[in-house]
């Protein structure tokens, strides 16, 4: 392997965040002078400024908001406030397993909300008086329960047979989009599994870590998938930091990129749809944060470029890149940045890439710093 990894424009170009506008500071100033349904419209207000235009409320006080598969429902009177979620129906078969692991929710994931059984049916639950319903406190309650009940949702159906209370309105992707990601996948794919056979005789799993890594955000970048493709893949992320042996690490990781490259296009259409969603899914990087999360990639960048390690800094940065596409939403200047470097680096020679892609990483330290104004709501 002497070139570096081959580019894929975004499907969805979504990667950007928007700074959140004076909502929040207007959610939190209603609150205090006791003006609790004013606070609550502001508040949402700030996760979705369309949210109120778009969706007509069920009434002046109450609306339901569509997250991915979850459906909330909130409602407030003069005295209190009332947040809903359907979830899921217990399974006839063995319905004790899946409520052991509600109940480990309820002590671990969920602090605000809980989950409820009502009948054989799984609710999201919480309520309050409006006097304590402070904008943080139900900002922390909603995303608890999208959060939670998006990543669980496929997870209780595969492992529980669990089925959904309501059925949720995904658009499908088209048929041109489901080809192209396709091809991205099997391409990625094939091309980690060579790589990982040029460095697997002499044993660099630093190297071999870092193609698993980049390959499998990479796809999440793509093809911004749902469902059991999403799950898959966050999955075998999270298993790259797993305490154990590097090679049992590497092993794991092989074998799901095998597997995915012999997944069927029909199969991977299934998680492929265009989904709502409320509560932002990653956190938005601010511009003056980027100095700190990339101070160490630079660092290490610094050394190896000094000591002409190419190959070692391209899987570096570009790990890097892939990763604050995975966790976080970017600037526009960022993204624009980030992505002129990938595509210009695709398939180049390590050292011809090195010096794009360490160019790229000096000026985004250079860019960051400057002050941006943090979200009151989430600055807590």
């Amino acid at each position: 392997m002497k070139q570096t990894f081959t580019f894929h424009s975004s499907t969805l170009p979504h990667h950007t965040g928007k700074i959140p506008a004076n909502a929040p500071d207007l959610s939190i100033e209603a609150f205090e002078n006791g003006q609790y349904g004013e606070a609550l419209c502001a508040l949402l207000d700030s996760i979705d400024k369309n949210l109120r235009n778009r969706d007509t409320p069920d009434s002046e006080n109450k609306f339901t908001i569509h997250h991915g598969p979850i459906t909330i429902q909130i409602k407030w009177d003069q005295e209190n406030i009332y947040i809903h979620a359907p979830f899921l129906l217990l399974p006839d078969k063995n319905p004790l397993a899946l409520l052991r692991q509600v109940t480990q929710l309820n002590f671990s994931d969920l602090d605000l909300a809980r989950l409820c059984l009502r009948d054989n049916q799984l609710h999201f639950e919480y309520n309050c008086p409006l006097a304590f319903s402070h904008p943080r406190k139900i900002y922390q309650t909603l995303e608890e329960i999208c959060l939670v009940g998006k990543h669980y949702d496929y997870e209780f159906q595969k492992q529980f047979q669990a089925r959904r209370i309501l059925s949720p309105c995904f658009t499908p992707y088209s048929t041109e989009e489901i080809n192209y990601i396709y091809d991205a996948i099997q391409e990625s794919c094939r091309e980690c599994l060579d790589q990982l056979r040029y460095f697997e005789p002499s044993r660099k799993f630093y190297e071999m870590h870092h193609i698993l890594a980049i390959t499998l955000m990479k796809i999440i970048y793509i093809a911004h998938p749902q469902g059991k493709l999403y799950h898959t893949l966050t999955q075998a992320i999270r298993d790259l930091d797993k305490d154990l042996p590097m090679s049992m690490i590497i092993a794991g990781a092989r074998q799901s990129i095998k597997e995915l490259l012999d997944t069927p296009i029909e199969e991977i259409a299934k998680s492929l749809y265009h989904i709502e969603t409320f509560i932002p899914e990653k956190q938005y990087i601010y511009s003056s944060d980027i100095r700190e999360k990339y101070q160490t990639c630079y660092k290490q960048a610094s050394a190896q470029y000094e000591a002409g390690e190419y190959r070692k800094l391209c899987l570096q940065i570009t790990h890097k890149f892939y990763e604050s596409y995975y966790k976080y939403y970017l600037p526009e200047e960022t993204d624009r940045l980030l992505q002129t470097a990938l595509r210009e680096v695709s398939g180049q020679p390590w050292d011809l890439a090195a010096s794009v892609l360490f160019e790229a990483l000096e000026t985004l330290m250079q860019n960051s710093g400057k002050t941006t104004p943090k979200d009151p709501i989430l600055a807590a």
